[in-house]
């Protein structure tokens, strides 16, 4: 799901713009990132305990453009392509809302891209709603000769030093 939302805000942005760090997150990122004892990553596993998706979620105190409270963050939800429209992304959402009710927390929230409809339908039907939208405009810059190699100067044969 990652890279294909990737291919998405790539195509979107018309390669002008690097991929989301999110994109380029490894194991190394999801292991340090779970060593903090605020986040938490819920898995879905079949019977025979095969992932088929997770929740990456974590508390979220500092005051931010819509909120003051603590509330949970779902930084990640993906289920696998073969298993999906099976429940599970709701399993996740509903075990993520125990995981924040667990801890006092009554307030859950999200970003979702806009073009992921799936998610979206996925989260209407668990009951959010949208607050704000983000939205980006490409621009067209034209790059000045100088920054054809940006951090090297250019190399002067015979230049003597001044």
């Amino acid at each position: 799901m990652a890279r294909q939302v990737c291919r998405q805000v790539r195509a979107h942005r018309r390669g002008q713009l690097r991929a989301p760090l999110e994109f380029r997150a490894t194991h190394r990122y999801y292991e340090r990132v779970l060593k903090n004892r605020s986040r938490c990553l819920l898995v879905a596993t079949t019977q025979a305990g095969r992932p088929v998706g997770y929740a990456l979620v974590g508390v979220e105190s500092e005051p931010d453009d819509l909120t003051d409270v603590p509330r949970v963050d779902l930084a990640e939800l993906a289920v696998d392509s073969r298993v999906r429209r099976r429940g599970i992304g709701l399993a996740l959402l509903e075990a993520t809302h125990y995981w924040a009710r667990s801890r006092g927390i009554g307030l859950a929230q999200l970003a979702v891209w806009e073009f992921n409809r799936p998610a979206l339908r996925l989260y209407d039907r668990a009951g959010y709603r949208t607050l704000m939208r983000k939205m980006e405009l490409v621009l067209e810059v034209a790059r000045p000769a100088c920054h054809s190699n940006p951090g090297r100067t250019r190399h002067r044969p015979n230049a003597t030093p001044r």
